[in-house]
C-alpha cells in the first residue's frame, strides 16, 4: 500500500509527515494539534484537500522540494540561473539579483579598465548607438584616474561588494590625504560613479553605491588675460620659435575666441568671403569631430586674418584641396598640428616678452585665454551679444554673450570685430635675429 503520510505522537499531540511520492523523501513534521487519532486523521485529510492554512496545497509544496532536490543534483549554467531569476522577478518574489559568471567583470579593476574600453566597451557603444558624443581622449582621461586612483585604492575588491560607505571613504581619502582640489576629484570619481551606475541601472550590480554621494565645491580657478599691451608686445616682440602657423592660431583665437581644437580642426571648404565656418574640432586622439557644443556656427574673421590663413594652407607640402588642414602638420599628410604646438609655442612667446612660466601660471594664463579675452572685448562692445561667436552652451556663459541669429545681427558682430581687433593685424612683424 501506497502511504500518502505518517501520523505519530510527539507527547500527547498527534505529528503528521507526507510522503513525496517522487523523491520517496518525508516532509518535516508538522503538528496537527490534536490529541485524538481519528481528529487528527480528518484535519489531514483537510489538508490533503484544501492545502494548509494560509499555504499552498500539499501537492505544490512536494512538487517544490522534488524541483530543489533535482536542481541540487545538476550543474546550472548562467543561463538557467537568469531564466530562474527572471521568472522570480516577474513574480514581484525579487527586485534585482546578481548572477555571477567566468565571463563577469566582478573585481574593479577588470570592470573599470573595460567600461572605459573606447574599442569594447558596452557603454561606450550604447552612447554612440543613440547618438551621443563620446571621444576617445575622454575615455583616455577616464582609464588614467581608474589606473592612478582607483585601482590602487580598493585594489581586486569586488564590485558587488561595493558600498556607499566605500566610495564616500574614498572621495575623503582623495580630499583629506591627496589634498586634490574639488575639481580634480570630481573629475576622479566620475571616472567610478558614471560606470557603478551604470552597472546598477543594466542589472550587473544590485544596489547603486553612488546614489546620493555629494559632490564636492570649491573656488574654480578662473582663466587669467592678457593686457592690451602685452597682447600688442605679444604678437610684435614675441619670439615664437619662427612657428608662423603657431603665431597665427594664437593670432585667430584672439580674434575669434576659437578653442584650440577648433583653430586646428578648420579646412579650407571652412574660410568664407567674411566669416568661417566653424563645424568640427580636431584631436589627434580622436581625429575630426564636432564642436564641444555639438553646434556648428559662423563667425566674422578679418580681411586680412583669412588671407592669412590662406596663405598657410597654400603651403602645405602635401598638397591642398577642400578638405585640406589650414594648420597642416609635417607628422602626418591627414593630421593638422598638434594643439600642444600652439599651447608650448604661446608660453615660449610669453616667457620672451617677460611673461615667466611661474607668472604665467599663478595669473591662470593659457591658450584657452584667447577665448575669454575675446569674450570680454566683445561683450564691452556688443553687450552681451556674442554667445554665437563663442559658441557657449551654459546659462553661466550666456548671461555674458548674446546671440546673433541673422545677417543683421552677424553684420553687428562682424563691425565689432573690426573695431576691437581690426588694429592687432597691423602689429609690425618681429624681424629674425
Amino acid at each position: 500500500m501506497n502511504r500518502r503520510f505518517y501520523l505519530f505522537k510527539r507527547g500527547n499531540i498527534f505529528y503528521v509527515q507526507f510522503k513525496n511520492p517522487k523523491t520517496r523523501k518525508l516532509t518535516t513534521a508538522k503538528s496537527t494539534g490534536e490529541r485524538d487519532r481519528d481528529r487528527a486523521n480528518y484535519i489531514v485529510q483537510k489538508w490533503l484537500d484544501e492545502g494548509f492554512p494560509d499555504e499552498r496545497k500539499i501537492e505544490q509544496l512536494l512538487t517544490f522540494d522534488y524541483l530543489l532536490s533535482e536542481f541540487k543534483k545538476i550543474d546550472l549554467t548562467t543561463a538557467d540561473a537568469k531564466r530562474i531569476t527572471d521568472h522570480l522577478k516577474n513574480c514581484g518574489l525579487i527586485k534585482a539579483v546578481s548572477i555571477n559568471s567566468e565571463s563577469d567583470d566582478q573585481n574593479i579593476k577588470t570592470f573599470l579598465t573595460t567600461f572605459w574600453n573606447y574599442e569594447s566597451s558596452p557603454y561606450v557603444r550604447e552612447k554612440l548607438a543613440h547618438g551621443h558624443s563620446i571621444g576617445k581622449r575622454h575615455c583616455i582621461e577616464m582609464t588614467a584616474s581608474i589606473k592612478r586612483y582607483w585601482i590602487p585604492y580598493f585594489g581586486d575588491k569586488s564590485i558587488h561588494d561595493l558600498n556607499k560607505t566605500d566610495i564616500k571613504t574614498f572621495s575623503l581619502y582623495l580630499s583629506e590625504e591627496r589634498k586634490l582640489a574639488a575639481k580634480t576629484i570630481n573629475n576622479i570619481m566620475s571616472a567610478g560613479t558614471v560606470a557603478l551606475t551604470w552597472a546598477f541601472k543594466n542589472e550587473i550590480i544590485n544596489k547603486n553605491p553612488t546614489q546620493g554621494l555629494i559632490k564636492f565645491s570649491g573656488e574654480q580657478k578662473k582663466r587669467g588675460i592678457l593686457s592690451d599691451k602685452e597682447i600688442e608686445k605679444l604678437f610684435t616682440l614675441g619670439d615664437w620659435r619662427t612657428n608662423e602657423a603657431a603665431k597665427l592660431g594664437s593670432l585667430l583665437a584672439c580674434q575669434t575666441g576659437l578653442r584650440a581644437g577648433e583653430v586646428v580642426g578648420l579646412q579650407i571648404q571652412n574660410v568664407g568671403k567674411d566669416r568661417l565656418f566653424v563645424k568640427h574640432s580636431f584631436s589627434w586622439t580622436d581625429g575630426l569631430k564636432s564642436t564641444k557644443t555639438g553646434e556648428e556656427r559662423e563667425i566674422p574673421i578679418l580681411p586680412e586674418t583669412r588671407e592669412k590663413l590662406l596663405s598657410l594652407a597654400h603651403k602645405n607640402p602635401n598638397g591642398w584641396g577642400p578638405s585640406s588642414f589650414i594648420f597642416w602638420s609635417v607628422e602626418s599628410s591627414e593630421k593638422p598640428m598638434r594643439t600642444e604646438t600652439l599651447s608650448t609655442r604661446l608660453n615660449h612667446a610669453l616667457e620672451s616678452i617677460g611673461i615667466s612660466n611661474n607668472e604665467r601660471k599663478s595669473r591662470g594664463i593659457c591658450f584657452h585665454s584667447w577665448r575669454h579675452y575675446f569674450a570680454r572685448k566683445m561683450t564691452d562692445v556688443l553687450e552681451e551679444r556674442t554667445a554665437r561667436l563663442t559658441g557657449h552652451a551654459t546659462s553661466e556663459m550666456l548671461q555674458h554673450y548674446a546671440d546673433h541669429r541673422n545677417e543683421s545681427d552677424f553684420k553687428k558682430a562682424a563691425e565689432a570685430t573690426t573695431q576691437v581687433f581690426g588694429h592687432i593685424h597691423d602689429f609690425k612683424e618681429r624681424k629674425a635675429q
